[in-house]
């Protein structure tokens, strides 16, 4: 029941005014904030694992308190991880000076936040600490992963530091960098480039220009974003209305393709989201498939969708999207190694095409990224139905009486249905 106190005047003003309560914008420009998962991502269970730290927990979402009880207590000791971490990374460095640093700064800090990530801090000092000694043990760990390097303990912490909700916002990292940008610019591509190395991708981009966060730079190494406009509908022309949901393609997978005549080429510009048709042939660039595949997409697509995130196109959305169209079973993603496409780090073909599926579960988001690219698979596929249709008339409908003979087969096929159930029904 609605309280007494409910008025239509009230509601509509608190409507109107409602813009209002949000936070600034900060003075770094940048409007994306770091937030939880949003719930419609979070809710399936299934994908719960995908979100959350393995080994360290990063920034106040995750944080644990020493001796909170909890169902991820692996985390407590990950806090002990990080004060090793950050020690380290403080040896010979003003360590009071660099925590005031983030204490003069922690107002505009907590406008990268969204407002349910950080009320539960009682005080900014709290807030200020946990900052602090993340943005350091960050710091360290950025150094030391070696892309020549096998580090089993690196390699997971690493990958914890790309998770939407484990994140700092890059400002900390600047700040305890001790003002050196450009030594901070260079660890933070030596460390995402180790990242996309590890996964056979090429970076499309070295510009690091006031990103929210480490995911936003993977994002923006993987595909070009656009940080003047707010999202639009790749590949529409201006004031065109989206027709939606986008007309399915009519192929179902890759074996399809083939059967087609089309034959799958690798892209060995190493592009993630550089697809194209040429001369009958679809380019697609390598991927390695591993342990941490589906959780680094989920990341970057949560992060795609969050509704503080005005620079993404879905770039990595239709990706996944598009990939998924081909794959439909093991034999789809056996084609795809073959070819030099698919690098399978996880065992089996079976596996590969789950992660895919399992991913792009309930996504049917289709910007137009891809349209040509469909058009093209889709005038050549229809070409090879067509022609096929031809070469079956040809071999075996190429004269009149083939014909007649065909027509008097169904006739009499007709006429047979037609007495055996006049047989039938004298009988009852």
């Amino acid at each position: 029941m609605r309280p007494s106190s409910f008025t239509l005047e009230d509601e509509l003003n608190s409507l109107l005014n409602s813009h209002q309560q949000r936070p600034e914008q900060s003075s770094s420009g940048n409007l994306a904030k770091i937030q939880k998962v949003p719930p419609y991502l979070r809710n399936r269970s299934e994908f719960e694992r995908y979100y959350f730290p393995k080994m360290v927990s990063i920034g106040p979402i995750h944080h644990r308190p020493k001796g909170e009880i909890t169902t991820k207590n692996h985390l407590e000791q990950g806090e002990e991880y990080k004060k090793t971490w950050a020690s380290k990374y403080l040896q010979g460095k003003d360590a009071q000076k660099l925590l005031q640093n983030i204490q003069s700064e922690i107002q505009e800090l907590k406008k990268l936040y969204a407002d349910d990530v950080i009320q539960g801090f009682n005080t900014d000092d709290e807030l200020a600490w946990i900052l602090f000694v993340d943005g350091c043990a960050v710091l360290h760990i950025m150094d030391k992963v070696e892309p020549s390097k096998f580090q089993a303990l690196y390699i997971i912490v690493q990958n914890d530091l790309l998770l939407l909700e484990n994140q700092l916002p890059y400002n900390v990292l600047s700040i305890l960098s001790n003002e050196d940008d450009s030594a901070l610019t260079s660890l933070t591509k030596r460390f995402i480039n180790s990242f996309l190395e590890a996964r056979d991708i090429a970076p499309q981009s070295q510009v690091i220009n006031q990103p929210a966060h480490l995911l936003e730079v993977l994002i923006s190494f993987i595909v070009v974003l656009d940080q003047t406009k707010e999202t639009t509908i790749v590949g529409m022309q201006q004031n065109e209305v989206p027709k939606y949901p986008p007309k399915p393609p009519t192929h179902r997978n890759i074996q399809e393709l083939i059967t087609s005549g089309i034959k799958i080429k690798k892209n060995d510009e190493k592009n993630l989201t550089n697809i194209y048709v040429r001369g009958g042939k679809l380019f697609v660039p390598p991927l390695t498939v591993d342990d941490f595949t589906a959780q680094m997409f989920l990341n970057m697509m949560a992060y795609e969708m969050c509704p503080d995130n005005l620079k993404s196109n879905y770039e990595i959305s239709n990706y996944v999207s598009f990939l998924n169209s081909l794959i439909d079973h093991a034999d789809d993603v056996k084609v795809l190694r073959k070819a030099g496409v698919l690098n399978n780090h996880l065992g089996s073909d079976e596996e590969v095409a789950k992660v895919f599926n399992t991913v792009s579960t309930d996504l049917v988001l289709d910007t137009g990224i891809y349209k040509e690219v469909r058009q093209d698979i889709e005038k050549i596929y229809k070409r090879r139905v067509r022609i096929w249709f031809i070469e079956l008339q040809r071999k075996h409908f190429n004269t009149p009486w083939t014909i007649i003979g065909l027509i008097s087969a169904i006739l009499g096929f007709i006429l047979t249905i037609v007495n055996l159930k006049k047989q039938l029904g004298s009988k009852n």
